[in-house]
């Protein structure tokens, strides 16, 4: 009887030693595959590009960077600069000295525009061209952000930015941003007033709370309930279109006969209300610039990266959507110039926009500049005095 227990106990040993190989095994291969897959994925710019990952604002410019890139369109190479707020250009004096009228413009990556050279940019241009007409000294601050929108506009601002000073602060409202605030929405946190606070980028998450989260720092088990999670879905019918949780489904909301979007909008718009208010509390003047999406200014604009973003070959958007969108901002108490129906109409003279990357060309920029310094001269007289 001794002799069969010992046997029974033996065996189950030793199945429980294999069942634990296996596991140490399952469990190193996809780390390794992780590890492989991560070095290969060009989305994973995080920490190795432009950009770094952000406690408070999902992904920033990585602060005091300097490097070599090369255009999407032309290939020419440039130098990509940035200080150590992480803004495109040279350093920036703080506190702000005497005498200097700062503008500073908060936007996403068509605002950065990595793709061109530094003085092509419209914050560069608007800089010296305002530097020529106006009797002050004029700085212009990029402070565009990969993925930006409302929402991490305002947590930039309000964690970091505000010790700019700024006199003039400008947010540039993209098509996407609709998209991207719903996307990011959910990895906000806000204060009792719903004001956002940060977001922080889901891969830094602290190790005391991945401790706590049930075994997340081991690949297997999630990669177990993925693959159910995929076997489960895929049993059900998938949706005959895109929406907006989907990439290809960003910018539907400026076709001609668009989903309903309105409480999308309207929770996108909220965040702007907070950035007029930080800018207010400096104090500094608060305009919203509303851009057009490069499928808005002609039907070969964006050509190379139509298929990602989900848009038709030759489709040309109405520009409705920013109409709109001036309206409701205007009903908030902005100021607001709504570039898009200009752009719209100046781009069949001239491309104003990248073909490999979703940004404006080097005349898009000039034009952009053009366009606020004309705004600025009718409504801020006193820079030009």
């Amino acid at each position: 009887m001794i002799r069969a227990a010992w046997r029974s106990l033996k065996q189950g040993g030793t199945v429980l030693a294999l069942l634990s190989l296996t596991y140490a095994v399952a469990e190193i291969t996809l780390r390794l595959q992780a590890a492989h897959e991560d070095s290969l994925a060009p989305g994973r710019r995080y920490d190795r590009g432009l950009y770094c990952r952000s406690w408070t604002c999902w992904m920033q410019v990585k602060p005091g960077l300097r490097v070599a890139l090369t255009g999407p369109d032309g290939g020419s190479a440039h130098r990509f600069r940035s200080d150590s707020f992480g803004m495109r250009g040279p350093e920036r004096a703080i506190p702000k000295p005497p005498g200097l009228f700062r503008i500073l413009c908060l936007g996403d990556e068509r605002l950065l525009a990595a793709e061109l050279l530094e003085t092509e940019t419209f914050c560069a241009r608007l800089e010296a061209s305002l530097s020529r007409r106006s009797p002050r000294t004029v700085e212009v601050c990029n402070a565009g952000l990969p993925d930006g929108c409302p929402l991490l506009a305002a947590v930039h601002l309000r964690q970091r930015l505000l010790a700019l000073q700024p006199d003039l602060v400008l947010f540039f409202f993209d098509p996407s941003d609709v998209a991207d605030d719903f996307r990011m929405r959910r990895h906000f946190r806000l204060d009792p007033e719903r004001r956002p606070l940060g977001a922080t980028h889901p891969e830094l998450v602290p190790p005391a709370r991945a401790e706590a989260s049930g075994g997340e720092l081991l690949l297997a088990p999630r990669w177990a309930r993925q693959s159910l999670a995929r076997w489960w879905t895929g049993t059900r019918q998938e949706p005959a279109a895109p929406g907006i949780a989907d990439p290809q489904g960003a910018y539907l909301w400026l076709q001609e006969r668009p989903p309903d979007w309105s409480t999308y909008i309207q929770q996108t718009l909220a965040p702007i209300d907070d950035l007029h208010m930080l800018a207010d509390g400096v104090p500094a003047r608060f305009l919203v610039v509303l851009l057009p999406a490069p499928w808005q200014l002609s039907a070969d604009a964006g050509r190379a990266i139509r298929p990602r973003w989900g848009v038709p070959p030759d489709a040309v958007y109405p520009t409705a959507a920013q109409e709109e969108v001036a309206r409701l901002l205007q009903e908030r108490g902005h100021r607001v110039l709504n570039a898009a129906p200009t752009m719209a109409a100046a781009a069949a003279q001239r491309p104003l926009s990248l073909d490999g990357a979703l940004g404006f060309s080097s005349d898009g920029h000039a034009l952009l500049a053009r366009m606020v310094e004309a705004y600025l001269a009718e409504h801020l007289r006193s820079l030009f005095e």
